[in-house]
């Protein structure tokens, strides 16, 4: 495979980036043993990368570190390495956002014809994306009018070849990030967005399969080569949806590093969901991004004798509605 693996990494002690990145690249090298895996990192992260934190990066073939001003958080220094990984890294390489399990060999990517590739976000188009209120009033917050028809990436994964039209692309994509922080905005994902409309759209539609966001992917589930499981969505502990979206599991990896009984949930990840899992259309699933969903389950586990007051009150107006309608 002459794809570099790219990972950016910034991390310390209280999070567990790191951990979440070791488990990804044990994955890359598991079933890619001779793949080449490169971490772009900044120099605080480097800094702190001692004693059981460095054994985590054996899977690495090249370490990148970049120095960065101090004035910027860590997930602010994350987003300027992301955004600017075309500038800092040689060579062809897949871009690959660390809360990732690889699943299969991803060595075909070589022959993949496209130059800049992304999986639509959501796998779905901006009218049935279950966040897209969420993303109109980002890229309104940076003057990037979005229309119902026109595509939508996920940034979690990204082909990138070495040409000079994506390195005006991320050129672009870091100015128009940093603009978007000025005002409010920290995610990359508008401005990734917002790039690839100043820019003609450059970037082409590369199958599911290539990041199978776990939530919304169920189409591509037994076949994904990378599934991305989105720690930041949804719950994380015992109840989670999918094994590695559990932050304990990393905590366990922070104090003792990739034990054996865990290789195989790393080695069959298809068999890591939970036992119960429900799977819904595009007609319902965008009220799960909705605040009364999030206000009502917030309750249910919370507040039980609050949700069977707003269960009741919830009753009555249908009970309302159903009369105004006739």
């Amino acid at each position: 495979m002459n794809t570099k693996l790219l990972y950016v990494l910034v991390s310390d002690e209280s999070d567990i980036y790191l951990e979440q990145a070791s488990v990804s690249m044990f994955s890359a090298r598991l079933h890619n043993p001779q793949i080449h895996i490169t971490l772009l990192m900044d120099d605080l992260t480097d800094k702190n990368l001692i004693g059981q934190r460095r054994e985590l990066l054996k899977p690495v073939s090249e370490k990148i570190v970049i120095s960065l001003d101090a004035k910027y958080t860590n997930k602010e220094r994350s987003r300027i390495l992301k955004t600017g990984a075309r500038l800092y890294v040689h060579g062809d390489f897949l871009f690959i956002d660390c809360d990732t399990i690889v699943a299969a060999p991803l060595d075909d990517i070589d022959t993949n014809p496209i130059d800049l590739g992304a999986v639509m976000d959501c796998h779905t188009t901006l009218t049935h994306n279950p966040y897209r209120n969420m993303i109109f009033r980002h890229a309104q917050s940076i003057n990037n009018v979005l229309c119902e028809n026109e595509p939508y990436f996920n940034s979690g994964i990204i082909l990138v070849r070495d040409i000079e039209a994506n390195h005006i692309f991320y050129e672009r994509w870091q100015t128009n990030w940093k603009k978007g922080l000025a005002g409010g905005v920290s995610m990359d994902q508008p401005s990734f967005s917002q790039t690839n409309k100043e820019l003609n759209y450059p970037i082409q539609e590369i199958s599911g399969i290539w990041n199978c966001q776990i939530r919304h992917g169920m189409k591509y589930w037994n076949i994904a080569k990378i599934i991305h499981y989105l720690c930041t969505n949804g719950s994380s502990g015992e109840n989670a949806l999918y094994f590695w979206m559990q932050k304990c599991v990393y905590q366990q990896i922070k104090k003792s590093g990739i034990s054996d009984d865990l290789i195989p949930k790393i080695q069959y990840p298809f068999e890591q969901l939970c036992s119960c899992v429900n799977v819904e259309n595009a007609q319902s699933l965008p009220f799960h991004s909705t605040s009364c969903y999030k206000t009502s389950f917030f309750l249910y586990k919370e507040h039980p004798y609050l949700f069977h007051l707003e269960s009741v009150i919830l009753k009555i107006m249908k009970k309302v509605a159903r009369y105004a309608k006739v």
